[in-house]
C-alpha cells in the first residue's frame, strides 16, 4: 500500500488527537473521528447521519451566546468558503461547557465549488487550570470527594481572606451563589444523586468559563460560590453565567434534564463584616428561590 492512498489518508484523520468532523451543504454529518470522540464524548453512532444544527454540541460564545443558530461558523463557511477560527465552549456529552478552540475550513470539488465543509478543534484550556489547582488540595484533604470542588471549610477560608484584602487594600470582589432551584421538589422527583449530578455539570461549567483570578468552591447543600474578583457591575457577572448554566444539561435516566439553578450576586460594601455581606447574598438568593418561575428561564438571576 502506497503513503499516497486514500486509506492511508483516512486512517490518519481518523486517529487524530484532535477533534476533526465534516459536514455536507446540508450540514449532516459525515465523518467523525477519535479525536472528536475523546474531547466532546460523544461516539461516531451518536452523531454519525445528524445535522448539526440540532445543537448537539451546543457551541456558543465566551458572553454565553448559542451559535448553533444564524452566527453558526461552520453554516458561515458553508455560504462563503472562507476559513474561520475562533474560541467557544462545546456542550461535552455529560453536560457540561468545555472550551475548545476550534477552524472552520470549506470543502471544494474539482470546479472549486463548496460542496461540504469541516470543522477542527482542541480542548482550550490553560497550563494552570482547574484541574492542576485542585491537585494539591485533594492531598490535604481539601476538596470535597462529590462536587469535586474545594469543600466548605476552605471555601470559608478563602472569602475571609478575599474580605480581608477588600478591608485593608479596598481590591474589589463579589460574591455568587448558584443554588439548585427549587431543591427540595429536584430531589423529591429524582433524588439526591441527581441533585448531586446537576452541581457536578454546574461545577465543571462554572470551572471552564470563570476566570483564572475567580474562585468556586462548595457551599451550603446544593450550592456552590464563586468570589469573583475585580470590580464588575452585577449584570455582566449573573448574566454570562446563566447563560453558561442554562447551556448545560445532566443525562439522568435516558432523559436530557436542562440546569435548574438561581443565582445571587452581592459586593462588599465598606466597613461591612463578612457575615452581613453573606447574609444580603442568602436573603437575595433566598427571595428569588421564593418568587421564581420555575418554566422559564432553567437560570435565575438578579433582574429577572
Amino acid at each position: 500500500m502506497s503513503l499516497l492512498d486514500p486509506d492511508v489518508f483516512r486512517y490518519v484523520l481518523e486517529s487524530l488527537q484532535a477533534g476533526v468532523y465534516m459536514v455536507d451543504r446540508s450540514r449532516r454529518i459525515l465523518c467523525w473521528n477519535d479525536g472528536a470522540e475523546r474531547i466532546s464524548g460523544y461516539l461516531r453512532q451518536d452523531v454519525l447521519g445528524r445535522i448539526c444544527e440540532e445543537s448537539l454540541l451546543m457551541h456558543c460564545d465566551e458572553q454565553g451566546t448559542d451559535l448553533c443558530d444564524s452566527a453558526c461558523p461552520l453554516s458561515q463557511t458553508l455560504l462563503d468558503g472562507k476559513k474561520r477560527e475562533m474560541s467557544v465552549y462545546l456542550r461535552h456529552k455529560s453536560g457540561h461547557l468545555l472550551p475548545v478552540h476550534m477552524w472552520c475550513v470549506a470543502i471544494r470539488d474539482a470546479h472549486g465549488n463548496v460542496i461540504g465543509a469541516s470543522q477542527s478543534f482542541d480542548e482550550h484550556k490553560p497550563a494552570d487550570g482547574p484541574e492542576v489547582r485542585y491537585q494539591e488540595l485533594a492531598a490535604h484533604g481539601c476538596l470535597d470527594a462529590v462536587i469535586g470542588l474545594p469543600n466548605v471549610a476552605f471555601t470559608r477560608t478563602r472569602l475571609r481572606e478575599q474580605m480581608g484584602r477588600f478591608s485593608e487594600h479596598h481590591i474589589p470582589f463579589s460574591v455568587l451563589i448558584i443554588s439548585l432551584a427549587a431543591d427540595k421538589a429536584f430531589r423529591a422527583a429524582h433524588g439526591q444523586a441527581a441533585a448531586e449530578r446537576m452541581l457536578q455539570s454546574a461545577a465543571q461549567t462554572l470551572s471552564n468559563v470563570l476566570r483564572p483570578a475567580d474562585f468556586l468552591g462548595c457551599w451550603e447543600r446544593n450550592e456552590l460560590l464563586a468570589i469573583l474578583v475585580g470590580n464588575r457591575t452585577k449584570g455582566s457577572l449573573a448574566q454570562p453565567v446563566a447563560k453558561f448554566l442554562g447551556l448545560s444539561q445532566i443525562h439522568w435516566w435516558g432523559d436530557s434534564v436542562p440546569l435548574s439553578m438561581v443565582l445571587a450576586v452581592a459586593e462588599p460594601e465598606p466597613g461591612e463584616t463578612l457575615e452581613s455581606l453573606l447574609v444580603r447574598t442568602q436573603a437575595q438568593l433566598n427571595n428569588l428561590e421564593t418568587n421564581k418561575h420555575l418554566a422559564t428561564p432553567p437560570c435565575s438571576q438578579p433582574g429577572d
